[in-house]
């Protein structure tokens, strides 16, 4: 029998949230080797209430990545 523990969901979104940090940021610097680690920055992430969100910004506004900790817990 298989249980489950609903406590730590929090926690495990916490930090599949750093990971995906983790990669996107390394990403960004391989894409762009002879740019600034502060013009990448401002180029991929914004700085919001919820704070660093990987966002892009287009003619129709701004389109956000989903982060894992705004999964409500249920």
């Amino acid at each position: 029998m298989t249980t489950y523990a609903n406590a730590c969901s929090k926690v495990t979104f916490d930090w599949m949230g750093y990971l995906l940090y983790q990669k996107l940021r390394s990403w960004a610097y391989r894409r762009h080797p002879h740019k600034s680690r502060h013009w990448i920055v401002r180029k991929y992430w914004l700085i919001d209430t919820e704070g660093w969100v990987f966002a892009t910004r287009n003619d129709a506004g701004v389109l956000r990545l989903f982060q894992h900790s705004q999964t409500p817990i249920k």
